[in-house]
């Protein structure tokens, strides 16, 4: 229980607060079809998603899934496969699976505006992701 409670905090505090500029430019900052940017990072570990509005402000993410798919660049390793759902009043997308080192990958995100089916899918090309404590 008390170790739930602090993984629980440590992403507390490790988010990000809607209507604030993001805390620091870490990450892969990724265009969405020229109205939000998406941030992509590594939180203790965990793939993280911060929703970015033209005013360089946090913002609630505006798609009702999100699917991550994350490859180690250099190795054959199976992809890893994340599925993520916003939480309202979050500034962030996370999933509790810990993503391995070495921090060089390869990301794919499908963004999904209707739960039910894909109508509207948004398919980000995949793309290098270096993460550097």
């Amino acid at each position: 229980m008390v170790l739930f409670f602090l993984l629980a905090l440590g992403s507390v505090i490790n988010g990000q607060t809607i209507g604030q500029a993001l805390s620091d430019n870490r990450g892969l900052m990724i265009d969405v079809q020229g109205r939000i940017t998406l941030n992509v990072r590594l939180v203790d570990r965990r793939m993280q998603l911060v929703f970015i509005d033209g005013k360089g402000l946090v913002t609630e993410c505006p798609f009702r899934r999100v699917i991550v798919h994350v490859q180690r660049m250099g190795m054959n390793t199976p992809e890893i496969h994340l599925t993520m759902r916003p939480v309202p009043g979050k500034g962030f997308l996370t999933h509790p699976r810990i993503i391995p080192p070495p921090d060089s990958y390869k990301v794919r995100i499908l963004l999904y505006p209707r739960e039910e089916d894909d109508a509207g899918r948004v398919a980000l090309p995949q793309m290098p992701f270096i993460w550097q404590d």
